[in-house]
């Protein structure tokens, strides 16, 4: 009957992610990987004054850190009922949670069996909800879903078999004769929103319905963020800022009057290196937006056929041995998930042997990985790229 078309864009979370903590490194910030927030330090005034840091790195690390500040911070996402309980001194049963939990997930299929230019939106044929079909990295993704989470452990979350048949019901229903099936599935990723429930049960309207902005709590010094989009995280983050001045007890118009909502995020220092002008302008400005100040970095630390792609991916070997060399790797997911997105658009997450050779080689040259080292980290990735980034057992 009718369509309209918008503007919007398309990115790389986990990318954005990087580069946020790269330019608040560069600004004094310290980042530190795989640390979990186990508990929270009070006085005897019951304020909170720190927290103890579980380190996590390792399977059988219990190591612990006690680290006091002057003003704590919890960007917890879909964990940050669990903080604030313990801030404010509540049982499980008296304490009001506001976070509803709401699992997303989405399929990715190749551009040939979907070969689309832009995104689409739609109405569900079942229940009348948004569902996008987008294009992303030489792929096609269809997503999302939106349904509420049973409680949260510390694993991660996968796609469900309903969830698989109500994306693919849809995708279908939009595009004729495509007839896209489990077979055509290369991978899938769930995650889990931290929405902020409008019911006291949060059981009033469905999960879809729910407001997307974000909320700011103060619990006897703890600061908490929750909810918001990914597009608005500088606004939040200016919303925390104001919470904070009133727990540090500074006078909010010493800094209010400073901040430019039109200024640019990020930095914007071109590369000095002479690599760079050998690239195509289109790699120049994915390098550019992904890695910004430190892109110098890593064009110094590539080899010679690390400025090639990896297969039909838009990612280029240099990328991986960036990561692998300076973004606190621990594991072979973190390479191939959440610094790059290999695991997700290649078959079988990127484990094929041609790949995998060259990933090895990587992994050993700049985490000095040795044979049996490499050979845990595989099966470690498998089993979960199995299990929560494939499909489940039909």
């Amino acid at each position: 009957m009718g369509a309209s078309q918008f503007s919007d864009a398309v990115t790389d979370d986990s990318r954005l992610v990087m580069r946020v903590l790269d330019e608040a490194i560069n600004d004094g910030a310290q980042a530190i990987n795989y640390l979990k927030a186990e508990s929270l330090i009070t006085n005897e005034q019951g304020l909170v004054v720190g927290a103890t840091l579980l380190d996590t790195s390792a399977e059988d690390s219990n190591h612990t850190y006690d680290i006091h500040a002057k003003v704590v911070v919890s960007a917890t996402g879909a964990w940050a009922d669990t903080l604030r309980m313990q801030a404010s001194k509540q049982t499980e049963q008296t304490f009001h949670k506001q976070i509803r939990p709401s699992r997303g997930s989405h399929l990715v299929v190749s551009q040939e069996r979907l070969p689309i230019k832009q995104a689409y939106t739609f109405l569900h044929p079942i229940d009348k909800r948004a569902v996008f079909v987008f294009p992303w990295e030489n792929r096609t993704v269809l997503g999302t879903t939106d349904l509420d989470h049973p409680p949260l452990d510390d694993n991660e979350v996968g796609i469900t078999n309903e969830e698989v048949d109500y994306l693919l019901a849809a995708t279908n229903n939009l595009f004729d004769n495509v007839d896209i099936s489990r077979k055509d599935v290369i991978s899938s990723w769930a995650g889990v929103r931290p929405l902020i429930s409008d019911g006291g049960d949060g059981k009033r309207v469905s999960p879809s319905k729910e407001k997307r902005d974000h909320s700011v709590w103060l619990d006897n010094n703890l600061v908490t963020v929750s909810g918001g989009k990914l597009t608005t995280f500088r606004l939040i983050a200016l919303d925390v800022l104001k919470v904070c001045q009133k727990v540090l007890e500074l006078d909010e118009s010493a800094t209010q009057d400073n901040v430019s909502y039109s200024s640019q995020v990020f930095s914007n220092q071109p590369p000095t290196n002479p690599k760079f002008s050998t690239l195509t302008p289109l790699l120049q400005q994915r390098l550019q937006g992904f890695y910004g100040l430190q892109l110098d970095a890593l064009l110094e630390l590539a080899h010679d056929d690390d400025l090639a792609y990896v297969t039909d991916s838009n990612t280029i070997w240099a990328e991986i041995r960036f990561a692998a060399h300076y973004e606190q790797v621990i594991h072979l997911d973190d390479l191939l998930l959440r610094r790059t997105r290999l695991g997700l658009i290649l078959p079988h997450g990127a484990m094929t042997p041609l790949i995998s050779d060259r990933l090895k080689q990587i992994c050993q040259q700049e985490l000095g990985w040795d044979e049996q080292k490499w050979q845990q980290e595989v099966e470690r990735y498998q089993a979960l790229w199995q299990r929560y980034y494939h499909l489940p057992a039909a």
